[in-house]
């Protein structure tokens, strides 16, 4: 099903809104504000443009004008921008910005230069820098079509997902991908001031998951140079992306260097697959999953806290079969032939039994 997300003005206030009928909508406007005017109508798929609109309005939520929940105090053509940006698709799933130079704006060049002030003029550290370096993290995300920097996640997030091992695209006999899965999280060799961008899918609750699905790390020079191939071998480990962009570090512009590291697993498959997904489920449904009727109720509870959790957790999966072959047999060594005797294995049984429910 198809719709529309549109953009429109009045005065100084913007307004950004989803409808599948325009021309009733825009009609509707008319009636308790006839000053308004339209700057700009996008058709895309109603899913993807209700994503899209949410994100916008996550963005943008601390520039509210004041004349109402849905008006913000935002140019509409920064608005255009980011709706251009989320919306497009790249000619490929396989092919992102950051595989080619991506020119410096003018933009990002004032920052730059704001920044080395603000840091020059406190010796090094400024509190006043920070506010700038935010604003240059989002036009890089902007650029390189990364998500929505960390500072600017809404505040409902139930759960929010570091950058994990890529379980479509790792090594999977890695040491470094075994660890990461274990650990549920990933320290690339010589990370330094690393910062993280997010997509955002809607739980049915209203309410958000955060997945992690790029970071950047502005180490200095000596814990850089030198090392590229070793961070480079890292990366392609954990089934990562990695590439280099030093013209756009915000840390210390004049001297840390930038490493982007990206999830091979295009970020439209990535949302795609988290509809449907069985991790989703169990999110949305912790607390009543928790008192379905088990032998150990501390044990289910743990398992429904793992999935939840688990950043890695395969998102593809049907069965506890499925489960069992992909994951939990290959980096938790669990059988199914324990299953008489394994309670956790029972617990995942009964989870998969009701999410099956579910889906009939």
């Amino acid at each position: 099903m198809y719709g529309y997300l549109y953009i429109i003005v009045n005065g100084s206030h913007t307004k950004i809104g989803i409808t599948n009928d325009l021309d009733k909508r825009l009609a509707s406007y008319k009636t308790h504000n006839p000053s308004f005017q339209v700057y700009k109508t996008f058709e895309a798929d109603y899913k993807e443009a209700k994503r899209v609109e949410t994100a916008i309005k996550q963005l943008f939520k601390d520039e509210l004008s004041g004349q109402g929940k849905e008006w913000f105090s935002v140019p509409p053509e920064k608005l255009e921008l980011y709706v251009s940006t989320l919306l497009a698709k790249p000619a490929s799933e396989k092919l992102t910005p950051s595989m080619h130079e991506v020119r410096l704006t003018d933009e990002a060049q004032k920052l730059k230069s704001q920044i080395l002030d603000a840091l020059e003029n406190m010796e090094g550290y400024s509190d006043k820098a920070n506010p700038i370096k935010e604003q240059l993290q989002e036009v890089f995300s902007n650029r390189f079509k990364l998500g929505i920097p960390s500072h600017k996640l809404p505040e409902d997030i139930s759960v929010r997902d570091g950058m994990s091992v890529d379980l479509n695209c790792c090594q999977k006999d890695s040491k470094r991908a075994i660890d990461g899965i274990k650990n549920n999280y990933v320290k690339m060799p010589h990370d330094d001031h690393v910062r993280s961008f997010y997509h955002l899918v809607r739980l049915s609750t209203g309410h958000y998951v955060a997945i992690a699905t790029a970071k950047a790390s502005l180490p200095y020079p000596p814990n850089f140079d030198g090392y590229e191939d070793e961070i480079v071998n890292a990366a392609n480990e954990v089934g990562w992306y990695c590439t280099f962009h030093h013209e756009w570090s915000w840390h210390q512009p004049d001297g840390t260097k930038l490493v982007l590291f990206q999830k091979k697993t295009p970020v439209q498959t990535i949302l795609r697959d988290w509809e449907d997904s069985f991790r989703k489920f169990i999110i949305e449904r912790s607390k009543l999953l928790s008192q379905l009727p088990f032998n150990d109720r501390e044990v289910l509870n743990k398992v429904i806290e793992d999935i939840t959790r688990d950043s890695t957790f395969p998102l593809t999966v049907k069965s506890l079969e499925d489960f069992c072959d992909c994951y939990l047999g290959k980096f938790w060594y669990y059988s199914l032939e324990e299953i008489d005797t394994d309670k956790f294995l029972q617990a995942y049984k009964l989870l998969f039994s009701e999410w099956n429910k579910s889906n009939r």
